[in-house]
This record gives structure tokens, C-alpha cells and sequence, in this order.
């Protein structure tokens, strides 16, 4: 993708979250993690899931068990081979596995699709308002809100990526972005990704039912120390890489 051609909009949940965004004074960004432990079931997301069963094993490793597993094609082969480099203490226990990290999110809107007229958002086309509307309202289903306390932000792409992934490796983390892609992996194609060290395509592939989020993404990552929650960081400046805000309601299409 040529990210020149694209604007990322960001939604928030109230317009104090969007103001300490766009000011720098407040980045707030939920870790993988978070998105596992959310109840609400419609907003749950697997993020970074490479496996997961309530059939797994625990097993004691011993250095080179690594290896056993790069090597192997099912999980019988790693159970058969595993002697002289660890042994079963448990069978039949729930487990999962993920990437670990921070995300930040954005929904991908063609420069084409749209024009923006004293803080008003026009669509040129149905179809990229019908899909727009479709995020919309999805976005408000999962944080059980309506259409008038959602509360947005469009960023000129190209610009907004320099100045927050400069920003944010200025302050020691390690951070990938592009576009996701909407493929349903099976827990045999994520090992496989894994083992490959293919991490990327972990993280910036999701499942075809989230396709209508057309996400745009950041992954941040630390280089060392435990994972949060969440991180919250501050002192970047994205004035010049802010196009607009706009609420719900100030979104029209070209026809109206």
C-alpha cells in the first residue's frame, strides 16, 4: 500500500480521550492481553493468538526443547521425541499462547473516498459511506455507546506513522505497522508462522468477521520488562499531522 494515498481515522469513547490523544499529553495504548480479558463477548478478541486448546500438556523443558519443536509437524511428534529434553508433569490442562504487545488502531480511509469541508467529512461514494457506517456501528456496539458519543480524529497517514513511530522508539520501544489482513488461520498455520518467526503475519492478521473494521495498525512492542495492561506515554507532538476531528453527526455523504 502507499501510504500517502490514505488518512487514518480514530475513534474514542469520549471527546477528554480524544483531546489527550491528539495533544500528546496522554497515548494510551491496551496490550494484547486486554483484549482476552474483555467480557463482553462481542468485543473479545483472540489478539496475537497463535494457540490455544483445553487438551494441551505441561511439560519441564530442558535447553533444546526449542528445537524439538521448530522441528516437529504435530503435536505426537514434539510427545514423542520429548525424552532427554524434558518430561510431561501434566496432561489435559487449558492453555494458550500469544504475541504480547501494545496496539494501536485505526480504521483506513482512502483519500479518494472522501473530502473534508469546514469540519465536515463527506463521502464521494455509497459504498465507502456504507462501510464506514458499518465500523461505526460495530465500534458502538462494542463499547455500548450511540452514534453521537463517538468521537473521532483523521490524520494524514504518511505523517502520523513518522511522527508517533519516531516518538515512540525515541522512548525504547520497537514498533511495526501496516495494513491487516482478514484471513481465517487454522492453530496449525499459526504455529507454522510462529516457528518460521513470521510474527508479523500474527499480528496484522485477523479473522474475515472483524473485515469490516479495515484496520490499520501499530504494534508496539518493549525490548525488555513486563507486559502491561496498557502503556501510557506522553511529549508527542501530531499537530501537524491532524486533518480534522469530527463527531458522528458531522459525517455526510456527497448527495446530502
Amino acid at each position: 500500500m502507499i501510504l500517502s494515498e490514505y488518512y487514518l481515522l480514530k475513534c474514542f469513547e469520549t471527546s477528554e480521550y480524544r483531546r489527550d490523544f491528539l495533544s500528546g499529553e496522554n497515548i494510551y495504548l491496551n496490550s494484547t492481553a486486554h483484549f482476552w480479558s474483555i467480557e463482553n463477548a462481542f468485543q473479545q478478541d483472540l489478539e496475537g493468538l497463535v494457540a490455544s486448546g483445553s487438551n494441551g500438556y505441561l511439560l519441564l523443558t530442558k535447553p533444546g526443547f526449542e528445537e524439538v519443536v521448530k522441528r516437529a509437524s504435530s503435536v505426537n511428534e514434539v510427545l514423542e521425541t520429548v525424552n532427554g529434553f524434558g518430561k510431561i508433569i501434566g496432561e489435559g490442562v487449558d492453555f494458550s499462547f500469544r504475541i504480547d504487545g501494545y496496539i494501536c488502531c485505526f480504521y483506513l480511509l482512502p483519500k479518494n473516498d472522501v473530502s473534508i469541508e469546514n469540519e465536515r467529512l463527506f463521502f464521494l461514494n455509497e459504498e465507502a459511506k456504507h462501510g464506514f457506517s458499518q465500523y461505526i456501528l460495530n465500534y458502538c456496539i462494542e463499547n455500548r455507546s450511540e452514534p453521537g458519543n463517538v468521537y473521532s480524529s483523521i490524520f494524514d497517514a504518511n505523517s502520523f506513522c513518522n511522527t508517533f513511530l519516531n516518538g515512540m522508539s525515541q522512548k525504547g520501544y520497537a514498533l511495526t505497522s501496516g495494513d491487516v489482513e482478514y484471513r481465517d488461520l487454522e492453530i496449525s498455520q499459526r504455529i507454522k508462522l510462529y516457528q518460521n518467526k513470521e510474527i508479523a503475519q500474527l499480528v496484522f492478521t485477523k479473522p474475515v468477521k472483524y473485515s469490516y473494521q479495515k484496520e490499520f495498525r501499530i504494534f508496539v512492542s518493549k525490548q525488555a520488562g513486563i507486559i502491561e495492561d496498557h502503556i501510557s506515554e506522553s511529549g508527542i507532538d501530531f499537530s501537524r499531522s491532524i486533518i480534522g476531528t469530527f463527531d458522528f453527526f458531522n459525517i455526510h455523504s456527497r448527495s446530502e
